[in-house]
């Protein structure tokens, strides 16, 4: 029994501590995730933009009669606006790629980046669906009403089917996996500055 507490008191006494990760490969990882994250940034946005001015072509080419439907219109565009905007001023916080030698720093970088995707992913997106809901709801009366009652209705139920379902699944899940890698660098990089500093 005492050599047992005689070795237990050895090794705390030595210190000997969890190896610490290479260290270069973390922040090359870490510089991988803020690629990954910036390449689908800017194929969203790109495709947002591409949208708008498929939207603005329809309703310059088609003239839509009702109020509604312009504002409609108007509501749909503003929410891809809003959503762009606000994800290329993140983009000039992903573009900058060179990670400082400082893991401190980084790890510091990191954590904003997850804020601003935080922050992109919860208040940005809501009001992106709420005023793409709404839009389309305004929207849709004009032609609803062209098709009548019952096929009016499954318009708006599949239509609001589809937004629901890309509102509690496809946005949650998507969230998690656009989080998850960054994350998982974010806590080793915490582990290596806790190691470093015990």
């Amino acid at each position: 029994m005492m050599d047992t507490d005689d070795e237990l008191k050895q090794l705390w006494d030595t210190g000997v501590a969890a190896p610490i990760p290479d260290i270069s490969a973390l922040l090359r990882r870490a510089g991988t995730v803020k690629r990954k994250a910036r390449n689908k940034m800017i194929w969203g946005n790109l495709l947002l933009v591409l949208t708008s001015i498929i939207i603005a072509w329809v309703w310059i080419h088609y003239q839509p009669q009702m109020l509604t439907t312009k504002i409609g219109i108007v509501l749909i565009i503003l929410s891809m606006a809003i959503y762009i905007i606000t994800s290329t001023s993140m983009l000039q916080f992903l573009f900058r790629d060179e990670p400082d030698t400082d893991t401190a720093s980084y790890l510091a970088q990191l954590l904003r980046l997850r804020q601003k995707q935080e922050y992109l992913q919860k208040t940005i997106m809501t009001l992106y669906y709420v005023l793409l809901s709404g839009g389309m709801a305004l929207y849709m009366i004009e032609y609803a009403t062209m098709l009548g009652r019952r096929y009016g209705l499954i318009a708006y139920l599949v239509t609001f089917g589809w937004i629901a379902l890309a509102w509690f699944y496809i946005r949650p899940r998507t969230a998690r996996r656009q989080l998850a890698p960054l994350n998982e660098v974010i806590r080793q990089l915490e582990q290596v500055q806790q190691q470093l500093k015990g």
